[in-house]
């Protein structure tokens, strides 16, 4: 009986972290390369959860200015060494939607592939995360792992006006304030793995191909530096012909209503984050990664 009850209890524990979903996240980073400061304000929407008490992810380097939640909060602390935020709510939580705010700022540490990384360039300086597999938390308030997806994002990417920032989804608002701060707003309306969120900042240049197949109309966007253009230029042109090829054999492309994007960072690879994909050398095997 002993053992049966612990069986029981384990699948119970089991399919609650895995019915917990978190649905909406509203995103926002203010970075100036070359420093490689990080000022964030991340809220996450999120329902299904039971209990006063709820893990986080968050990793060193980071310092948590505000935590505030739709049910207020009690108290919240940190085990850094793993990468944890515990947060006790004012209230226990019967499994209705919540929201939870978190402000923090600081310089992110980088794993893996390089999490959160800032490299001179030719021409300037680029800041861009890339967490595969595990870097999300390097720089992110989430709640990192493979058992739940994000239903929808908002993000803000701020940067000084003479660098573009650029993120999962599509443009719907690029705007500098009096201060000299460019913002720019990314929609993305797609379920996404926390590992597949990113962002990127520099002096690029935009770059916008037609893209028309059997299945779909969409722009292929390329953020590039400026001593490259004319590279990647060329080799989108010749990449575009093998999208239907592609399509006609694996099937249509997920996410075109939010277009595709392919920019440019400093680690030498690529990495096919959702929407907008990664890469470094100018080679076909890189571009339509």
């Amino acid at each position: 009986m002993a053992k049966s009850g612990w069986v029981i209890g384990g699948l119970i524990s089991f399919f609650g972290l895995w019915a917990q979903e978190v649905f909406y996240g509203d995103l926002r980073f203010r970075v100036a390369p070359p420093a490689r400061t990080l000022a964030a304000q991340v809220e996450w929407h999120f329902q299904n959860f039971q209990g006063q008490e709820m893990a986080w992810d968050l990793g060193p380097g980071l310092e948590i200015d505000t935590l505030a939640a739709s049910v207020g909060v009690d108290t919240f602390w940190r085990d850094t060494a793993a990468r944890k935020v515990y947060v006790r709510f004012s209230v226990p939580l019967q499994g209705e939607p919540a929201w939870i705010r978190v402000t923090y700022h600081g310089e992110p540490r980088s794993s893996g592939f390089g999490s959160y990384e800032v490299q001179k360039h030719a021409t300037g300086w680029c800041l861009w995360t890339l967490s595969q597999p595990y870097g999300a938390p390097d720089w992110l308030f989430c709640r990192d792992g493979l058992s739940d997806k994000v239903d929808s994002l908002d993000i803000l990417v701020s940067t000084p006006a003479e660098l573009l920032g650029v993120a999962n989804g599509r443009l719907i608002q690029d705007s500098i304030d009096v201060q000299g701060w460019r913002h720019r707003s990314f929609r993305h309306r797609y379920p996404i793995a926390v590992y597949l969120i990113a962002f990127a900042a520099s002096n690029y240049v935009v770059q916008e191909f037609p893209v028309q197949t059997p299945y779909h109309t969409f722009t292929l966007r390329n953020y590039v530096f400026p001593q490259d253009t004319a590279a990647a230029r060329q080799l989108s042109q010749q990449f575009i012909p093998y999208i239907s090829w592609l399509e006609e054999r694996i099937g249509p492309y997920p996410f075109a209503s939010e277009d595709y994007q392919q920019v440019q960072i400093g680690w030498g690879g690529g990495m096919e984050h959702q929407t907008v994909t990664f890469f470094w050398a100018l080679y076909a095997g890189a571009v339509g990664a």
